[in-house]
Formats: structure tokens, sequence, C-alpha cells
């Protein structure tokens, strides 16, 4: 019992962490907006007349993902029937069939990198927001281990076995434990992603030479 505790606070943790992820992408977006638009451009996956459209659309989901993973991540810790709250409708899909919006971006993430990549137009930005960082395939392993995480923490708490009247895993420990590990998984993405853009500092300082 205890292994599964553990097992469904790890998930509920990278739910959390993947809220932020989004949210933390769609604050930067939209602090520099035309930035984000240009890079979304440079991509040239959509028509140019499009690009304003689909860019601004890209951050809309971004929140939307950030505040469904949040309310997916926690149900196990704010009600005891599981079940009957990842059921609630959202329109036409379910609470956790919108969750899967989060790894289905980052994935496209992934996809739209390595199809630029593959065109060999490696010096644009990738558009992770903050430090910028040309394409590499370093980002590409980055986005899919992300959202494969993803899809393994949703499931784990849609599985999580907890039924109707069922008891909860509700606690303050549980909840401090969940938010804890969500941010030491922030602070670790955070240094990935510094090491990855120093990474690629040097390589451009390196080709120059």
């Amino acid at each position: 019992m205890l292994f599964h505790e553990l097992y469904l606070v790890s998930a509920m943790a990278l739910g959390c962490f993947g809220a932020w992820l989004f949210l933390s992408a769609a604050v930067q977006k939209i602090s520099d907006f035309p930035r984000f638009q240009a890079t979304f451009a440079a991509y040239k996956l959509v028509p140019q007349s499009l690009g304003e459209v689909v860019a601004g659309s890209v951050v809309i989901l971004e929140v939307v993902a950030a505040v469904v993973l949040l309310l997916v991540s926690l149900v196990p810790l704010l009600v005891p029937a599981v079940g009957s709250v990842l059921n609630i409708e959202l329109g036409f899909l379910s609470l956790f069939a919108t969750s899967l919006l989060a790894p289905v971006l980052i994935l496209a993430y992934a996809v739209a990198m390595a199809i630029n990549l593959f065109r060999g137009r490696r010096s644009i930005d990738c558009g992770c927001g903050g430090t910028p960082m040309p394409l590499s395939k370093s980002l590409v392993v980055r986005n899919l281990v992300l959202g494969i995480g993803l899809v393994w923490a949703l499931l784990t708490i849609a599985g999580s076995g907890l039924e109707p009247g069922a008891e909860s895993i509700v606690g303050g420990v549980a909840l401090l434990v969940v938010l804890s590990s969500s941010l030491v998984l922030c602070f670790a993405y955070l240094i990935v992603n510094q090491l990855l853009a120093n990474r690629a500092l040097h390589e451009q300082l390196w080709m120059q030479h």
C-alpha cells in the first residue's frame, strides 16, 4: 500500500511540475509576444498569414494545459473519489482527456524541432522561453522524455484505483511531499536547461573558430 501511495505521489508531483512548466512558458511568451511570434514564424510550419493566430492559440493552449494538469494532479489529495472528478465533462471532453493536451503539446514541440533539424535549420531559437537556445537533438530528447513522463503521470493518477467513497491520501504530509517534489523537479529542469544553453553557446563559439 505504501509503495502504491509513493507511486501516486510521484505521478502527482510530476503533474504539478508540468503545470508549472506550461504556466511559466505561457507567461514568458505573453511578456514578449513579438519575440515568440518571430520564433514561431521561423519554424516555417504554418502559412505566414496564420502565424499570429496560431502563435496566440499556442499560448492559450499552454494556459489551459497548466490549469487542467494542476487540477488533475491534485485530485487524489483533494477528494476521495478520483473517478468521479476525472469524469467531469468540460464541453465534450472529460477533465482527464483534456489534461492529455499537455503531453500532446510537448510532443508536438519535439516533432516541430525535429522537422527543422532535418531541414538543417539548427540556428533558430527553440522558443522554449528564457535564454535563447538553438535547436538541437538534446532538446528533442528532453521534450520526448517530458511528454512520456506526463503520459505516465496522468495514466497513473487516472488508474490509481481510488473508487467513489474510498479513502483518499489526503493529508498535510502528502501535500507537502507533492509540492516539495515538484519544486525539486522545477529546479532540476532549470539546471538542465541552463546546461543545454551553455553547451549550445560553446558549440557556437567553437564553430566560429
